[in-house]
Order: structure tokens, then sequence, then C-alpha cells
């Protein structure tokens, strides 16, 4: 198949990951009530962050290293992350226990936590393998498996079986759907011509892959933390039934980068990696030019359809709270795009190394959220959160995007 119809069919799939999850957000705010719906909200927020502490953002340096390497090292190299996660299991499990222990999760979700950290990390990291070894649809069905398919089952039951309607049953079945992502994306690698599990474990390449990832893992725990200590604000400054209204709404705003990375990034960015490594300079920045100008089209639309439709969407759940906040959608959308927009330069910065670069721009981001949470609970607790990361991912959008520009300058001069 040609490029073209390749990235059709990878929007397909990824566009059928969105509708299921937008069906399942929409669902659960029907059919459980707004605590149900704030709890949901927790869980997802701290597995997805207890992701990067069991991985420690190793991709971000493998898979990179795996672009630049011929089939002959990918083995030993994949191998090598295989038993590093394996450390990190047997380290991070028994410290992410505290959060039952100090009350922060009730204990009845315990067992599928880490039955979910476990099957969403091993087969987020078989997706980003797949697409940086050249094969966005296998990762694209894999991510189907992972956040699509059983969305969409888990939904036909929620709405064909009262009984069904239970907190419970909804990491259940998002169990069941992990599980059957990681082993589809292990037959889909063992196809991937020239791959395999051969060669020895690298300890000294993992330890020096952790310490050039622990850069970017910081930055990434920074923008994670937003999206995480999020959550955790908004119950402490309304209340869990309000923070009900928030995971509804964050929910419709992640669509973006999940869109973006289907459309957009999975295609764009292992390719600026290879460019800048093979210094095809002017290519590299032509891609760049062409990647701003992608995220911006599709934030853009994506941001006046959200606006055009929210309406409609709270008329379908008819639920008085869920109006109540209705205001907060709009900023939560803004910051959305501001957080897309910043991945142009996000990924042009990473290609070429600059990961320090990232890393300050992560933690001052973060360091604003704080702050300005802070200060707009004084006196606005419900728009706190809202407000906070409009501020947060704008100044992340632009300190990547100036240091961005100054990098380019300052080749300019230098060649």
């Amino acid at each position: 198949m040609n490029g073209k119809v390749l990235r059709v069919l990878n929007v397909f799939l990824r566009g059928m990951t969105l509708v299921s999850k937008f069906s399942l957000i929409f669902v659960l705010a029907k059919y459980l009530d707004a605590a149900e719906l704030g709890l949901y909200g927790l869980v997802v927020a701290t597995v997805t962050y207890s992701l990067y502490l069991v991985g420690l953002d190793f991709y971000s340096y493998s898979n990179r290293e795996i672009i630049k390497s011929s089939a002959s090292d990918w083995g030993w190299m994949v191998k090598s992350h295989t038993v590093l996660v394996f450390m990190l299991y047997a380290f991070c499990f028994p410290v992410l226990t505290m959060l039952f222990f100090y009350g922060y999760l009730p204990w009845f979700v315990a067992v599928w936590f880490f039955v979910l950290i476990v099957t969403e990390h091993l087969s987020q990291e078989m997706t980003r393998l797949l697409v940086a070894l050249g094969r966005p649809i296998s990762a694209s069905v894999v991510l189907f498996l992972r956040s699509g398919l059983w969305a969409i089952i888990l939904s036909g039951v929620l709405v064909l079986v009262p009984d069904s309607r239970e907190l419970i049953n909804v990491f259940v079945v998002w169990s069941i759907g992990g599980a059957s992502a990681v082993v589809f994306g292990a037959i889909f690698l063992l196809q991937v011509h020239g791959f395999s599990f051969r060669g020895n474990v690298d300890l000294k390449w993992v330890f020096k892959g952790v310490k050039v990832a622990g850069l970017l893992l910081v930055a990434t725990l920074s923008v994670r933390g937003i999206y995480t200590l999020d959550r955790y604000l908004v119950e402490s400054f309304v209340g869990l039934e309000a923070l009900g209204a928030y995971v509804l709404f964050i929910g419709i705003c992640n669509a973006l980068m999940s869109f973006l990375d289907a459309a957009v990034f999975s295609f764009s960015y292992p390719k600026l990696v290879a460019d800048w490594s093979l210094g095809e300079i002017e290519r590299f920045y032509t891609g760049v030019v062409r990647l701003a100008k992608q995220t911006l089209l599709v934030s853009v639309g994506f941001m006046v359809f959200s606006y055009l439709s929210i309406d409609a969407v709270l008329q379908f759940l008819a639920e008085d709270l869920f109006w109540e906040y209705k205001e907060s959608f709009y900023w939560l959308v803004l910051s959305s795009v501001f957080y897309g927009l910043s991945m142009v330069p996000h990924y042009a910065l990473y290609a070429q190394g600059h990961d320090r670069l990232i890393l300050i721009s992560h933690v001052l981001g973060f360091s604003v959220f704080v702050l300005s949470a802070w200060w707009f609970s004084g006196f606005y607790r419900e728009m706190a959160v809202p407000f906070s990361l409009v501020l947060a991912f704008l100044s992340i959008f632009l300190m990547k995007s100036v240091a961005f520009v100054l990098r380019r300058i300052s080749y300019s001069i230098d060649s």
C-alpha cells in the first residue's frame, strides 16, 4: 500500500479508537453517578502517571537508538529494555501500594490497578516500538485493542444490561482489552522483518539509556504530573462530584492529542529523527514547518468543533451538574490546543537531541501550573485548575518555541 493509503488506514483505526473512547466517557457519564465517574478519573490519571514510573520513559532513548540502528541490533536492544522493565516492576509496585495505605485510592480497586499498569504499560511500549520500526498500522491495531474495542463492548453492555452498571466492571473489561493488546502486539513484533530477540542483554547500554532518558522522564513526569495533580486538585477544591464533570470535559479534550498522534505525529517524528541523524538538515526543517501547519489545522478545527457541539452533548447527558461547570470546558479545550501546538517544537528538539531544553520547559510549566492553581484557588476555586492548565501549556509552548528558534538561528550562524 502507498503512503496515502497507509495514512488513511492509520487515521481510520485511530479514529475508531477515538470514537470508542468518546462513547465510553459519555456512557459512563450517563449511567454512573458523578462520584463514581470522578473515582474512575482518579484511577485513570494515577494509572497513566504510574506508567512513567515503571517505564522511566526509556523508550525515548531506546526507540531513537532503534531508528538509527540496523535490524541486527534490534533484538538485543529490545531484550535489554525488557529486563529493565521487570526490574522496575519489582521496585515500583511495593511503592505504589502506599496509595492505598494512605487512602488516596480505595482498596477495592487495588488488584485491578496493578493489572492495568502491567497491561497498559506493555501494550503502550509495543505500540511505540512498532511506530519506531515503521509499522504504524500494526501500532494502531494494538492501540485499538488497548483503548478502543473493549470500550465499544463495555459501552454496549452498560447500555443494554442495567445490572452491569458498576464501576468495577469497567476495570475488568479494561484489563481484558489491555491483555489482548499485549498478545497481538507481541505477534506483530515477531512478524517484523529482521526483528528477533537474539543477542545478549547489554546492561551498560541500559544504564546509559537510563541517564539519557532520565532527563526526558523528568520532563514527562512534569507534564503528566499536571494531568494527574489536576484531578486531585479539583477534588480538593470543589469535591468528587464536580470532579466527575471535569473528567467528562478533560476526556473530550484528550481526543485532540489522540488524533494528532494518529494523523500527524506517528508519521512525522520518526522522519524528523532520521533526517537530523542523517544530516538532511534542510529536509528536517521543511518537515518541522509541515508538522506545524498540520498541527495548527487539526487543533483549530478541533477547537471550533468542540465549542459548537458541547451544548448538544450536555443535552444528551441531561445532567445539571455538567451544565453548572460548562464554562470550564472552553478553557480546557484551549489548554489542549496549546499542548498540541507545543509538541511541534518538542519533536523538533527531541530529534536534535536537545533533551535538556525539553526538561527545563516542562519543569517550568509544571511550576506555573502549581503556582497558578494555588493563586486562583484563593478566589475562584471552581476555575482554578482550568485557568492554570491554560497558563501552564501556553508557557510550555512558548518556551519550546523560543528554544527551537534560537537553536535554528545558532545553527544557521555556525553553518
